[in-house]
């Protein structure tokens, strides 16, 4: 038997590959392939259920982190983008950011469940 640990390095390998090529030809977002993909992938890698949502969802964020990074830092490097702007809004974004954040962690997870489902389907 294959050790969990490679083999789930090796899926993600393929699937980032698969993403980021459907991504760049069709404007998609890779949250659509990555959560249900790594929903089923990990219970077979030996993770928690409890985990699986929690850990696709946040994979799935920390990737869309660094390409957010990354485009930002290509658009001001081009000169798109200006300084006085973004220091105008950072301190919104951050606040917005922090404060968001802990609210959801305070709510109970139904809650949270509700909204999410409900403003997908809106």
């Amino acid at each position: 038997m294959h050790d969990p640990t490679l083999w789930l390095f090796g899926i993600c390998l393929v699937l980032g590959a698969t993403v980021g090529l459907l991504a760049g030809l069709l404007g998609i977002g890779g949250g659509l392939l990555v959560v249900p993909a790594l929903s089923v992938l990990l219970p077979q890698a030996g993770i928690s259920h409890e985990l699986v949502m929690p850990m696709a969802l946040a994979t799935s964020l920390a990737s869309i982190v660094a390409t957010s990074i990354s485009s930002a830092y290509t658009h001001y490097r081009l000169g798109n983008a200006q300084p006085s702007v973004i220091k105008t809004l950072l301190p919104g974004i951050l606040l917005g950011g922090f404060l968001g954040s802990a609210l959801a962690d305070h709510l109970p997870k139904h809650t949270c469940r509700k909204f999410l489902v409900s403003s997908c389907y809106c």
